[in-house]
Order: C-alpha cells, then sequence, then structure tokens
C-alpha cells in the first residue's frame, strides 16, 4: 500500500529541531539555561521582602536546566535535536516508517527539555507530531491527539461523532493522559513550593532553596512527586465517576431527557482536557505572594497557579455547556443553566469530600462548610 509523504508532518519536525538547536546554541553562548524575568535579580533579597504583600510581581521562566547544561554536556543534548532533524529525513525518505519512528521522536523530544526544548515550543509540536504519527495514515480528528486538540477548539462535530459512537476505552485512555500530565506538573511545583517552606510555615523560608529555585533556576524533583502523579490518577477516575452521575441526573433525568450513561461517560472525560495546562505549572515561578498565597483582585483571590485553576475550570465549565447545548438542542445560555446545576453537587462532593478524605496531592481549593448555602443558592438560580 502505497502511504503518501507527511509533508505537514516533516516540516513540522524540522521546525521544532530548528527552535531545539537555536535555543541549545544560545544555552552554550550564555554558558547556562536562558532565563527571562520580570526584572533582572541577582540574588533573593532583590525580589523577597518581608512582608510579602509589599513584593513588587516578579515572575521568571527557564529554558533549560542547570546542572546538566554546565561542563560541555549542553553539546550533547544538542545533538539529539540534530538526530531529531534526521528523523524528518529519514520519514521522508521511507513514509512507510512514520509509526515505527513516531516513538522516537516522542522520546527524542523529551530529552531535549535540558536544552529548554526549543522554548518550549518545539517540545510540544514534537510531542503532538509523534502522537499523530503513531496513527498515521488517520486524518489528525481521528486520533487520540486530535481528539484532544478538537476539544480545546469546542468542535461540534467532534461532539456529536462522541455521542453517536461512545468509546469508553478511548475516553479512559484520554482521562489517564490528561491525570499523569496535570498531576506531574502540579505535583512538582508543590514540591518545589515544599523546598522553599519545608516547615510548611509560610512566615519561615529556605532563603537557600528559594535561591536556587528562584534566582538560579533550577527544579528540585523526588520520587514522592512520581508517586503522588500516579495517586493523581485515581483520584482523576473518581472525579469522572462524580461528574459523570452529576451530569446524568441533574442535567439529563431532572428535566426529563434520556441518556445513556455510556455516552455521557464518554463525552465527560474530555471534560477534563484543560486540565493539561497544569503541566505548565512548573515552567514559571514567582514571588510571593503570587507563589504559594494570594492577593485580592477585588473580592477574587490571585495566584500563578490559581491563575491556571481559573482558566481550566471556565474553560471545562465551557465545554460541558457547549456539550450540553449540543445533546439537548438547547441554546447556550440556557445550556450554562442546565450545567451550572449539575457542577453544583459534582464541586461538593469534589472539594469538600474527595481532597480532603484522600489527602490529594498537589494544590487545589478547598470549599469549608460555610461554603453550602453559597452552592445551595447557586443551584437554585441555575434550577
Amino acid at each position: 500500500m502505497e502511504i503518501e509523504k507527511p509533508t505537514k508532518v516533516i516540516i513540522i519536525l524540522i521546525f521544532s529541531s530548528i527552535l531545539t538547536i537555536i535555543n541549545g546554541i544560545l544555552i552554550i553562548l550564555n554558558n547556562g539555561p536562558i532565563m527571562l524575568a520580570s526584572y533582572t535579580a541577582n540574588n533573593i533579597a532583590d525580589v523577597w521582602v518581608t512582608p510579602s504583600a509589599q513584593n513588587p510581581l516578579w515572575a521568571r521562566i527557564v529554558y533549560g536546566m542547570p546542572d546538566l547544561t554546565d561542563n560541555g554536556l549542553a553539546y550533547g543534548w544538542l545533538s539529539i535535536a540534530v538526530l531529531q532533524a534526521a528523523f524528518a529525513l529519514y520519514i521522508f525518505v521511507k513514509p512507510k516508517k512514520i509509526r515505527s519512528a513516531s516513538l522516537w521522536i516522542i522520546i527524542l523530544s523529551l530529552l531535549t527539555i535540558p536544552i529548554g526544548g526549543g522554548f518550549y515550543i518545539g517540545l510540544i509540536l514534537s510531542v503532538i507530531i509523534g502522537l499523530y504519527s503513531l496513527e498515521y495514515p488517520k486524518k489528525l480528528e481521528e486520533t487520540f491527539i486530535g481528539k484532544i486538540i478538537n476539544t480545546l477548539r469546542f468542535n461540534a462535530k467532534f461532539l456529536e461523532d462522541t455521542a453517536e459512537n461512545p468509546n469508553l476505552q478511548k475516553a479512559t485512555l484520554t482521562l489517564l493522559f490528561i491525570a499523569l500530565l496535570s498531576g506531574f506538573g502540579s505535583c512538582l511545583y508543590s514540591y518545589n513550593v515544599y523546598k522553599i517552606y519545608p516547615t510548611g510555615d509560610l512566615s519561615k523560608f529556605s532563603e537557600a532553596a528559594a535561591s536556587e529555585i528562584l534566582i538560579k533556576g533550577r527544579l528540585y524533583s523526588d520520587p514522592i512527586v512520581y508517586t503522588s502523579t500516579i495517586s493523581n490518577v485515581f483520584i482523576m477516575l473518581i472525579k469522572w465517576l462524580i461528574l459523570t452521575l452529576s451530569i446524568y441526573f441533574f442535567t439529563f433525568k431532572i428535566v426529563g431527557k434520556d441518556a445513556e450513561l455510556f455516552t455521557l461517560s464518554s463525552l465527560s472525560a474530555y471534560i477534563y482536557v484543560p486540565e493539561l495546562i497544569f503541566i505548565f505549572t512548573p515552567l514559571i515561578f514567582t514571588n510571593e505572594p503570587n507563589l504559594s498565597q494570594t492577593w485580592s483582585l477585588i473580592v477574587i483571590p490571585v495566584s500563578w497557579p490559581l491563575l491556571l485553576f481559573y482558566v481550566s475550570r471556565i474553560w471545562s465549565f465551557s465545554l460541558l455547556s457547549y456539550a450540553i447545548s449540543k445533546l439537548q438542542d438547547i441554546t447556550f445560555g440556557k445550556a450554562i443553566g442546565r450545567a451550572l446545576f449539575a457542577a453544583i453537587p459534582y464541586l461538593m462532593l469534589t472539594y469538600m469530600w474527595v481532597y480532603p478524605t484522600f489527602k490529594a496531592p498537589g494544590f487545589y481549593i478547598t470549599f469549608t462548610g460555610e461554603s453550602s448555602p453559597m452552592l445551595a443558592f447557586l443551584a437554585a438560580i441555575a434550577y
């Protein structure tokens, strides 16, 4: 069977490789990782004062990893980017080998992280292309990664196809993928915050650890990060069950609409796709109060991880509302009300029972008992 040359795949791979090579060369010329920051800081005292509320906002992103790029090691990682480009040429010459090359594309992409992964853009593009190549020559929208992209784009056809042909196996794999990536990002960030506050007392921080993490761009890791990531998968499965049942009873049954749990469970798994943004949490570190504390924007608590939390939840809620509007053939505005009515019991069970009971890793928001009347009030409005 003749396979068409995957021209777009090759172009994107070469582009990703070029970004990574440029990133690596800049690290070599800089004799260390590339850091972009709000303003120049040579020591922790430049960004950290007491009380923390008086700190002007300082944030940094680092392209590259200290220690792994010192003493000429960057040249070794740079050669991986060159090898990645060679794989693109290999696919061009032998397009039938694209599936066997796809796994290597993903592995090589991950191995470019020490030199910044092509400003992380190259890394993301390469991983997407690698996952897509696993199922080539399928159309992008029919692949595992394509379904995730279509979810983020509010693709109506994808939602309709999923409703008509639910696939619980693919939905479960998608959920596991999301849980692993989002869990790893939030757990790695939380562990580094713990290194800064080893006693748990936010009034006492480790100046040495804060300097290494914030000023030098170092990221600490530990086996607990990986075990916590695995436990996040278990918690995600429980949340998925709660969300599916909430949608079933409070969005369909209560208004006399027919729905199958099998179909709803397949669809509800994709509602969690926006949580993938938590993988980016440890890319940016800030000073306090945006690191682990909060400040108020009118009445809304704000910090770096909370910003990602809000974005992911609003995105997920919008996806849920959009899916309900398509499944029940109602306006988006009416679907928002029904989605809110399903979200209330989900929020109460998740944030007042699941997280406190199972001691969820990473960072999360909890609702106290005093929050119950407000949640009930919102449910009444939605109804």
